[in-house]
């Protein structure tokens, strides 16, 4: 309980949060990218549909870029269930068409659609992460150097702290020490499912 409730902290705390605070209010949510990826990774199928409908309608009234990445969750979740898991396929139909038709009321119910200014912006293919930004401190840490790195590197932003990364190192260890033991613990359905998502990350242009 210690263990979980010490990892909590340290992500609840993490620089990549904290240094948003002060210019990017709504995209401090994150904690509704971590409950997509909970409920993503989580086994059980039992009120799955109606955790992610309600995980859905929420993002929907706090961002629409965090809703697409929830979106994106619940697409391949969807596709792990329907092909690894073999869930009724009526019942995802349903979840589906719910989802679907649900979104567009609203965002329109939230005031997406009254935006005068457009949904446009610049930054496509500058504002980036670089590969190392988990490790890259950016000058905030006295123990972690600053990576050399492009002029807009800063958008992408994503040192995890030294606590966590401490965190990820034990975890591995003890994987390791393991054996085959430690990683049949990983769902087998677990990978698969982000595949889609690597395939977006290797692109020149993120």
């Amino acid at each position: 309980v210690w263990f979980r409730l010490g990892a909590t902290l340290l992500m609840l705390f993490s620089p990549p949060l904290l240094w948003r605070l002060p210019v990017h209010y709504a995209l401090t949510a994150h904690w509704l990218i971590l409950a997509a990826l909970y409920l993503s990774l989580r086994s059980s199928t039992e009120r799955k549909s109606l955790m992610w409908f309600g995980l859905i309608v929420l993002a929907a009234g706090i961002n629409p870029y965090l809703l697409a990445m929830v979106l994106l969750l619940w697409s391949a979740d969807v596709l792990s269930r329907a092909v690894f898991l073999n869930v009724g396929k009526v019942g995802l139909l349903i979840e589906g068409l719910a989802v679907v038709c649900t979104i567009p009321m609203l965002l329109w119910a939230f005031g997406f659609f009254e935006l005068s200014g457009g949904f446009s912006g610049g930054g496509y293919g500058l504002y980036r992460m670089n590969l190392l930004a988990v490790i890259d401190s950016d000058g905030l840490s006295q123990f972690v150097p600053d990576l050399p790195g492009g002029p807009w590197d800063y958008e992408g932003f994503a040192y995890l702290g030294l606590g966590s990364l401490f965190l990820i190192g034990v975890v591995l260890v003890r994987l390791l020490s393991q054996g085959h033991r430690g990683w049949a613990r990983i769902p087998k359905a677990m990978a698969p499912r982000f595949y889609p998502l690597a395939a977006m990350c290797v692109a020149q242009k993120i």
